[in-house]
């Protein structure tokens, strides 16, 4: 499926650039490989929001494999993992280290926007499809 493979392509493109850019001690940039590797054990750190945020992926992945089943959760899927990567954009604040010492966010790189677009592309594809097919 197209839609599939352009929301992968996207999704590994913005694993080399940075997703944000923080003030904690200094200015940080993060790479967003930086971030995808920590997501799954943010929580271990005190980070739960973050690693709530990194939920998405697990959903990308869920809705990916859903589609090629025809399965029609991958609707709920796709749409929740977009809401959780768009959720990001209102945040302030993230965790700056393992201590729990919060850092202020700068920007948004071009990372979190490829990453965001890869989950875009799937949720627009993803409900096109089902779309089509019940219109047929």
């Amino acid at each position: 499926m197209l839609v599939v493979g352009t929301s992968i392509i996207l999704f590994l493109i913005s694993l080399f650039f940075d997703a944000i850019t923080i003030d904690y001690v200094s200015i940080h940039r993060i790479s967003s490989i930086d971030y995808f590797g920590m997501g799954a054990l943010a929580i271990l750190g005190g980070g739960l929001q973050e690693f709530c945020i990194w939920l998405a992926n697990p959903l990308a992945v869920l809705t990916i494999v859903g589609l090629f089943k025809n399965f029609r959760f991958t609707i709920v899927t796709s749409i929740a993992a977009f809401l959780l990567a768009l959720s990001f954009l209102s945040w302030k604040n993230i965790l700056g280290s393992e201590s729990g010492v919060m850092g202020t966010i700068v920007s948004f790189e071009a990372g979190y926007y490829l990453w965001l677009s890869s989950i875009i592309v799937l949720m627009l594809g993803t409900n096109y499809y089902f779309y089509k097919l019940t219109k047929s």
